[in-house]
């Protein structure tokens, strides 16, 4: 995440990343298997990224879609 003007990284800034379709589930890393969710907020780091783990619903053929909001704004 930068600031509007895209001018520098925004430093622990929130954003919340959720499941919206198709199921699967999110964790911080990959070895969290019983801290899976549904939806998960974390802080940017000095470069402004956010990351994390998401885990695709056992069934096949099934499309997800993982929302990310950060101060309001979706993508």
């Amino acid at each position: 995440m930068w600031d509007s003007g895209a001018t520098y990284p925004l430093v622990n800034a929130p954003v919340t990343f959720t499941v919206t379709e198709g199921g699967g589930l999110l964790a911080t890393s990959p070895s969290e298997a019983a801290q899976r969710v549904t939806s998960i907020t974390l802080r940017t780091d000095p470069d402004g990224t956010a990351q994390l783990y998401y885990q695709q619903p056992p069934e096949a053929g099934v499309s997800s879609k993982v929302t990310a909001t950060a101060g309001g704004a979706s993508t």
